[in-house]
Formats: structure tokens, sequence, C-alpha cells
């Protein structure tokens, strides 16, 4: 499970919803290999990195009706 990210270029933006990743407007999926699409459960969520990883955001999309 999980997701590997190869030749990164400064950044991606992974969108779970649209299952699609990006580096701005160019799409990067085939930078990306994984069963699935990283989804955030409520509690403690573990993201795990090698290599030369200086941050990592995570934005969430909130609904309220």
């Amino acid at each position: 499970r999980g997701m590997m990210i190869s030749n990164l270029d400064e950044y991606i933006e992974i969108d779970s919803e649209l299952m699609n990743c990006f580096k701005g407007t160019t799409l990067k999926n085939d930078t990306v290999k994984g069963a699935e699409f990283p989804v955030f459960k409520s509690g403690v969520c573990t993201i795990n990195c090698t290599g030369d990883v200086s941050r990592i955001e995570v934005i969430p999309r909130w609904c309220c009706l």
C-alpha cells in the first residue's frame, strides 16, 4: 500500500479526490506509482519520506452543508 513518487522536481500536488498528480497545471501521474491515493481519516496519520524532503503540506477540502 502507499504511493511512491519518483523524479520529483521541486514539488508535486497530490489530489486524492481527482486521483491526479500535478506540478502547477502539468499532469505528473507518470511520476507516481502505487495502488491508491492517500486518504486521511480522523486520528493519527503517518507519512513516511526518504530523500531530501524539506516540507509536507496537507490542505484539506472541507465540505459543510
